[in-house]
């Protein structure tokens, strides 16, 4: 028979195994993928002075403001796609330890080791451990918070309650919906004794919760009564969009839909619909033992089955319920709540009999395994800023002038521009841009703006004096851009012909140029087909 110490020392090498399989499978392809506009704005806001990253924060984006300021400090290392990528890998990666803790003090090691490899192979958390942006480090703080929180409950110390405080402070200032899980929570606290609720040490510490998030609460209010609100692109959730999140949750990652779009179509979802199934029958073992538990009363038993059910399914109640209002469901948003279906999953397949277990465990890898070659490969082939900048450059004469649609978008030119290192020396490098109009990119947050007044006369008669103008739209298919796009439009087509058109597709973006000639001019493209620099290839 095994000893404590040789079954301790067995786990320990089973999590570095789930650990090294989890960087494994974030690494590939990491700086493949051209910038999509969110990621750009990371590192425009983060290499800037402290100054300007705080002024970004309490005028422009004041919900990913921590994740900010590590960016910050990583930059240093450099500013390449694989470098700032690296960062969320690592964050990804860094959720796995607390996680397998969590499991272990809810049920045992057993159950600690099946979640943390659930996470380490789902696609959706592997999709957003490769992406520039907060949502890595917003999982591993809310698991670190759930962590701390049931140590409060069990043990309930000022060190405890303090460390969740602490983490769960720092988990809203990374991004608000974090918020969602500090509710649940709440709402576990539910299956619990009224003797062992402690509501005093309860209240106590989310009123201090509260009160050190007034700040983010204030600045998030301000922004959405701004006339450019944030998340005014979201529609109101469907039946169909709930059922997505849910496909996209146990670890399928399309390779069209859009990811901030929990809708993949029906000839998508197919081929992860035995993943999706095997998550819903051991969430389905789940709940049948724990209403068995539930049924004999409250007590600390119903409590840490409840934990990962109010994780998982408080979130997406509270986001539907809000978006009848005001729409608010965002599937990478509810990335929050992988942690709790990841244990949800993990304590049902630890109810079943050990060899059914085990080979539902293995069925599931091996599934969430099969979806990624394609996730790779899609990411591998989106070069869409990439592709589009080497067409300016490369097609650009003397005298041209561009105008972006966005101002993101010159952001993101500007730095596919630089990396090209004096390998091309055309008129494509001192192209003239028309609008947007920008200032020292590495110190004015100004640049950051969405959309900025472009100037009264912009497209006034004598205005334009160029004789080729390269229109270059991104993000002029939502509703409230849709009508600035169709008014520059008509206003070029007053003056200028359309000469040719190309447009590059990404992972949820696509970039079209249009250039337009003069009517009284005589100008013939050189090439109305794609060139691609050797710096995209």
């Amino acid at each position: 028979m095994p000893t404590q110490t040789a079954l301790h020392n067995k786990t320990f090498l089973l999590l570095g195994a789930v650990l090294l399989a989890g960087l494994l499978l974030r690494l590939p392809f990491l700086g493949s993928m051209s910038l999509c506009l969110d990621e750009m704005w990371s590192i425009g806001t983060s290499r800037m002075p402290w100054a300007s990253v705080l002024w970004v924060v309490f005028h422009q984006d004041s919900n990913a403001s921590l994740y900010y300021a590590l960016l910050h400090a990583w930059m240093r290392l450099g500013n390449s796609e694989a470098t700032v990528r690296l960062l969320s890998v690592l964050l990804g990666l860094a959720t796995i330890p607390p996680l397998y803790m969590l499991g272990k003090r809810l049920v045992n090691a057993q159950v600690g080791l099946m979640a943390s490899l659930l996470i380490a192979v789902n696609g959706f958390h592997i999709r957003f451990s490769q992406e520039a942006r907060a949502y890595s480090l917003v999982v591993l703080l809310i698991t670190l918070s759930s962590l701390f929180f049931v140590k409060s409950v069990e043990q309930p110390t000022a060190r405890n309650w303090c460390a969740y405080v602490l983490t769960s402070v720092l988990a809203v200032y990374v991004h608000a919906f974090a918020g969602l899980v500090l509710a649940s929570h709440c709402v576990s606290l539910l299956f619990l004794p009224k003797r062992e609720r402690r509501w005093r040490r309860v209240v106590t510490s989310f009123a201090t919760i509260g009160v050190l998030v007034i700040p983010l609460g204030i600045l998030l209010f301000a922004r959405m009564r701004e006339p450019m609100a944030p998340l005014a692109w979201v529609p109101k959730p469907t039946w169909r969009d709930i059922a997505g999140l849910f496909w996209l949750l146990a670890g399928n990652i399309s390779s069209v839909t859009s990811p901030s779009s929990p809708r993949p179509t029906f000839r998508e979802a197919l081929p992860g619909a035995p993943l999706l199934i095997s998550y819903f029958v051991a969430c389905l073992v789940m709940l049948v033992c724990s209403v068995k538990v539930w049924r004999s009363g409250r007590s600390c038993a119903a409590w840490r089955s409840g934990v990962p059910f109010a994780w998982l399914l408080v979130p997406i109640a509270v986001a539907v319920a809000v978006s009848i209002v005001k729409p608010i469901f965002v599937s990478k948003y509810l990335l929050v709540c992988l942690p709790g279906l990841a244990l949800l999953v993990a304590i049902g397949l630890n109810s079943m009999p050990r060899w059914t277990a085990a080979t539902a465990v293995v069925g599931i890898v091996i599934l969430s395994l099969y979806a990624l070659p394609t996730y790779y490969q899609f990411r591998s082939r989106n070069h869409e800023w990439r592709m589009a900048t080497d067409c300016l450059l490369t097609q650009a004469r003397p005298g041209d002038s561009i105008i972006f649609f966005v101002a993101p978008g010159r952001l993101l030119f500007d730095y596919y521009r630089e990396r090209y290192n004096g390998w091309i020396n055309t008129a494509g490098q001192d192209i003239e841009v028309t609008y947007p109009a920008f200032g020292d990119e590495n110190h004015d947050p100004n640049v950051l703006a969405y959309m900025p007044p472009p100037p009264a006369n912009l497209f006034t008669s004598g205005a334009l004096h160029n004789h080729r103008i390269w229109l270059v739209l991104f993000h002029d298919n939502f509703s409230f851009t849709s009508e600035l796009r169709q008014h520059i439009m008509a206003s070029l087509a007053a003056s200028y012909r359309k000469a040719q058109e190309n447009e590059f597709h990404g992972y949820g973006e696509r970039v079209a140029l249009v250039l337009y000639v003069s009517n009284d001019t005589q100008v013939h493209s050189r090439n109305s087909a794609i060139q691609v620099a050797p710096y995209a290839q």
